[in-house]
């Protein structure tokens, strides 16, 4: 959790890719977003800007809180 309001979670289970959910309201209620892999990590620097790290070494990135996730294009290596 960033604040009061906005928290994300991430995990996994058999025959799941991964699991990403976040909070817009304390967790009271929780949404999932279609995840591209199986994260490892995250951190968020505001409610609505983050970072997601894969188990293969790529980066996503999302800028509305975790509603969309997309990949970090870098010019160098990822890993």
């Amino acid at each position: 959790f960033i604040d009061a309001d906005h928290g994300w979670a991430i995990g996994f289970g058999p025959g799941v890719v991964g699991t990403f959910l976040y909070t817009t309201d304390g967790g009271q209620n929780w949404t999932s977003t279609e995840c591209p892999c199986l994260f490892n990590d995250l951190d968020f620097y505001s409610a609505t800007q983050g970072w997601m790290v894969c188990n293969d070494g790529k980066i996503y990135s999302t800028y509305d809180g975790g509603v969309t996730i997309e990949p970090l294009n870098l010019s160098n290596s990822t890993t």
